[in-house]
């Protein structure tokens, strides 16, 4: 975790502001805390208004929310907060104590060990049956989406999940998804439960042999 940063807030919402967990192409995110003596902590996504593609961001974070609105897994990460305020845009999940998966197997440069590897099969696959029992679809499930804890894997970012009943705008042409983890689905818009179970494939053959 990297500290604040002059011109980052010390508060959103609820949330003081401890540091920045990291940042992409159009958002922050911070470690934020409230509750009795800090005892609720959060992941909080800050959109950036200055990015180039805002509105994406925006819809991202709205589809994020309707998604997880509609799923309480032990295996996916929680929704706690949300502010759609103009200038002030942010989504608040449940903080995991650990790192991806990613950075795992880049830290160690060595596959899971074999109890560890059916592990992370089990939860990955648990929080996607609870997903697909909702109609609610992934679609970039891949290693840095997977947070690995002591209490288990939890699936993150449901930023292009697919929701029913729930239309996010998505750019014509754009390919959605990580080509390296992704379906042939992702290439066509087709969203089916299936899409999950291939990336889901490629991301535990990952995990076994590097």
């Amino acid at each position: 975790m990297e500290a604040l940063k002059p011109h980052d807030p010390s508060h959103l919402g609820d949330w003081t502001l401890t540091g920045r967990l990291g940042d992409g192409e159009d958002s922050v995110i911070y470690l934020g805390y409230r509750g009795v003596a800090g005892s609720e902590q959060a992941a909080v996504k800050l959109i950036e208004d200055d990015t180039f593609e805002f509105e994406s961001a925006v819809s991202k974070i709205r589809n994020e929310v309707e998604a997880l609105r509609l799923l309480k897994d032990a295996n996916i990460v929680k929704l706690l907060d949300v502010n759609y305020e103009q200038g002030s845009i942010w989504i608040a999940t449940e903080y995991v104590h650990g790192v991806t998966l990613d950075t795992r197997l880049k830290q160690t440069k060595e596959p899971l060990p074999e109890l560890e590897w059916f592990k992370l099969a089990e939860n990955i696959f648990h929080a996607l049956r609870a997903a697909h029992s909702k109609g609610v679809i992934h679609k970039d499930l891949k290693p840095t989406n997977i947070i690995l804890s002591e209490t288990g894997a939890k699936l993150i970012d449901f930023g292009i999940s697919h929701v029913p009943q729930f239309t996010r705008a998505a750019t014509p042409g754009d390919f959605e998804g990580s080509r390296l983890f992704s379906a042939p689905e992702n290439y066509n818009r087709k969203n089916i439960p299936a899409m999950d179970v291939f990336s889901a494939g490629v991301t535990l053959a990952y995990a076994g042999r590097l």
